[in-house]
């Protein structure tokens, strides 16, 4: 897992189920104000000028970034080892909430199975619609904002 690079910053905690033959991940994903909020645009003129993202454009990247990053995480932990069957992984972020405190929010969570992940073209398959190929609690809007949702959880397995 050290080896693994990204050119934002993620933490990862896991737990291996012998029984169950899953990888239990706990993903503290980047947050969407580490992403660039600036972008190149191409001038009629043939030059190019730097102008900021829009919302619906940050929210968007993000959507590509996280769900990919859980995509590249579980291709790589496959490869560990064949023992391993299934991988539940459970994203979260930090938000502030009403009182002014931040906590951690899941806001995806995907039980990849080894058989299935091989059927996807990894590279060149949007993450996002392999992810919800699978299954998996995730509320986005159409704005792609996303909203809280309840982890699957090794004590109430679902394998």
């Amino acid at each position: 897992l050290k080896e693994l690079e990204s050119p934002l910053e993620f933490n990862i905690s896991y737990n291996y189920s012998k029984d169950e033959k899953t990888l239990w991940i706990d993903l503290d994903l980047p947050e969407i104000e580490d992403l660039p909020n600036q972008k190149a645009v191409q001038m009629a003129s043939g030059n190019k000028k730097i102008k900021l993202k829009t919302k619906q454009e940050l929210n968007t990247d993000y959507k590509k970034y996280i769900f990919g990053l859980a995509v590249f995480i579980c291709s790589h932990l496959f490869n560990i080892s064949p023992q391993i069957y299934n991988i539940v992984i459970s994203g979260y972020t930090q938000r502030r909430i009403s009182s002014g405190d931040i906590k951690d929010e899941y806001i995806y969570s995907i039980v990849f199975d080894r058989e299935n992940i091989k059927k996807h073209n990894l590279i060149d398959d949007d993450s996002f619609e392999i992810c919800m190929k699978f299954k998996n609690r995730c509320n986005i809007t159409s704005t792609n904002m996303f909203k809280v949702i309840e982890p699957f959880e090794k004590e109430n397995s679902i394998i």
